[in-house]
């Protein structure tokens, strides 16, 4: 945490970017291995260029790529469903008619599977779960852009190739940001300097992972009942890795609903 708070609190992006890269390698300093365990189609993409075909060499690192593709993957799966079910909130009317220049309410029957009565509370889940009746009655309400946005969102979830095709863009764009942060990193602990142009935009991405990896603990932190039940980081992350590969291999053998459960736990 530590770390954390002095990435946010630095001024300069490269000791942003060290601060928050030492805050994801303190995690890491456990005796026990985690393993490096990923789904088929995800282990490889030879048709693309890219960065580093593979993991990283290093097995530390690699952990880290690894743990941090498969929480940061399922972050932005909750985020993207998210920020779609917001348009649809009770107290978000006059915002929906500037964004898309005419009035819509969802029935109540729909708002009620993702919207608890105060209107200030839902569920990214229950919006993936009724987006076909979204979709209807954006239909009838002649809003078909947005039914079209609805829908792209829905296939990630309920189609195997659309979400096969769409795990392997942002797994593979997170692999590829932990490898570059960590050759930037390695340049500005080793010779303090850096002449990447990138370092600006990797101190982002950077904080952004140290964040959603402390989240993550916070989460399982929160879900125990009692300190008997706390853990090691180490079996944290182990657990992280056992259920992120049962909800992708469960996209591999087109079990959907198995998936949708990982994504949104």
């Amino acid at each position: 945490m530590d770390w954390h708070r002095k990435a946010i609190e630095c001024g300069q992006s490269s000791e942003t970017l060290l601060n928050a890269w030492f805050s994801l390698e303190h995690l890491f300093r456990g005796g026990s291995r985690v393993s490096l365990r990923i789904p088929g189609f995800l282990r490889t993409r030879p048709n693309e260029k890219n960065v580093n075909v593979q993991w990283y060499a290093d097995e530390r690192i690699a952990q880290i790529q690894l743990i941090l593709c498969l929480i940061e993957t399922k972050h932005e799966l909750k985020k993207y469903a998210g920020s779609l079910a917001h348009n649809f909130l009770p107290g978000g009317k006059l915002f929906f008619n500037l964004k898309y220049g005419k009035e819509f309410s969802l029935s109540k029957d729909v708002l009620a599977q993702f919207v608890e009565k105060d209107g200030a509370i839902y569920t990214s889940g229950g919006f993936v779960a009724c987006s076909d009746a979204v979709i209807a009655e954006l239909k009838a309400s002649n809003l078909p852009a947005l039914a079209l946005e609805i829908q792209s969102m829905r296939d990630l979830f309920y189609d195997k190739e659309t979400a096969m095709n769409g795990l392997r863009s942002e797994l593979w764009r997170v692999k590829d940001d932990v490898y570059n942060i960590y050759r930037i990193r390695n340049m500005l602990v080793h010779r303090a300097t850096t002449d990447s142009i990138l370092t600006e935009y990797y101190a982002v991405r950077a904080l952004e992972y140290s964040a959603s990896l402390l989240t993550e603990l916070k989460w399982s932190l929160l879900r125990t009942k009692d300190d008997s039940e706390l853990a090691t980081i180490d079996e944290y992350f182990q657990d992280w890795v056992l259920d992120g590969n049962i909800g992708l291999e469960a996209v591999q053998n087109g079990e959907m609903a198995r998936f949708k459960q990982w994504v949104f736990s």
